[in-house]
């Protein structure tokens, strides 16, 4: 069986001529959807081929290893720079998943269970629990706010009756409750980043479980998360607050590049390179320079590079 083997490494510029201007948003639709593109390309070849990235035991034998989506690497600077191609894998039907060193208390869904708790905190302000049905672990959209009434009284019960339960029976079962009466499972899994969310209201629930314990009543817990919100509690050094990974195995991976030390995949993509920071130490691998007619363009020395695609 023949075997054509692939670059170990590829740099990829534009072939964009003439006075034409474009923005970073312009810049990072195209780097999502050619890398989004490449990987589609690698996990199911139009020629029908097949991509392996290494070989595995079976039986006493080695077999060559075929390329799956856990084994490509996205690397960015932040997570919200993941947002463009994350979009463009999943209108190819391919799904991610996250590993960064950001706190989940940084999350959108640390906010929303706060304002969850100062529903049960406060149920007679209408604010409140507005703000609190607005959630998407709650799920009622504006319609329901402005016209359905009956919710308002029906959720406003809930809540009373929540922040009674939650001195008895823990923080972390009521909110299981409201997740199960509100479908928050169903109605968020379909979502792009569904899971993503999912994650991140199991993994605070699990830390307000365990705070509580210190914490005590309602309202030492919800001020217990307001702090951490607003002190961004755990954000690099603390391992218990550290965003979680999906669990399904078999996704792409977006990877922080904080997070990336020690890390090794068979396939990585550095996202948005061109606007990457040049180190200026004496020992370095990437020089700028300008070339005869003004224009400025970076020497890459010591890569074992082979192929210059262009997009």
């Amino acid at each position: 069986k023949s075997w054509d083997p692939v670059p170990a490494f590829e740099l990829w510029t534009n072939t964009f001529t003439g006075e034409a201007r474009f923005t970073e948003k312009d810049i990072d639709g195209w780097l999502a959807r050619a890398v989004a593109t490449d990987i589609a390309g690698l996990l199911d070849p139009a020629d029908g081929r097949t991509v392996y990235c290494g070989l595995m035991k079976d039986g006493g034998q080695e077999k060559p290893q075929e390329l799956k989506s856990k084994d490509i690497a996205i690397l960015v600077k932040r997570r919200a720079d993941a947002d463009a191609v994350i979009r463009e894998l999943a209108e190819r039907g391919i799904r991610t998943r996250l590993n960064s060193n950001e706190s989940v208390f940084e999350s959108t869904e640390a906010v929303e269970v706060l304002a969850v708790l100062d529903a049960m905190v406060s149920p007679d302000r209408l604010d409140v629990v507005t703000a609190a049905r607005a959630t998407r672990l709650v799920g009622h959209s504006l319609a329901d706010i402005q016209e359905d009434e009956s919710g308002l009284q029906v959720f406003r019960e809930f809540v009373k009756d929540a922040s009674k339960r939650v001195e008895k029976s823990g923080v972390y079962p009521v909110f299981m409750g409201l997740m199960r009466r509100y479908g928050t499972s169903e109605r968020l899994l379909p979502l792009l980043k569904g899971a993503r969310m999912l994650a991140n209201y199991q993994h605070i629930l699990e830390l307000m479980q365990v705070a509580q314990q210190e914490q005590g009543d309602l309202m030492g817990i919800t001020h217990w998360l307001r702090k951490a919100i607003t002190d961004g509690r755990g954000t690099a050094d603390d391992d218990a607050s550290r965003l979680r990974m999906e669990s399904d195995d078999n996704l792409v991976n977006i990877v922080t590049i904080h997070a990336s030390k020690g890390l090794e995949y068979p396939v990585v993509y550095l996202l948005d390179a061109v606007r990457t920071r040049v180190s200026t130490r004496q020992k370095r691998s990437i020089f700028r320079e300008t070339d005869g007619h003004g224009k400025k363009r970076y020497l890459l020395t010591d890569a074992p590079m082979q192929v210059n695609r262009h997009f």
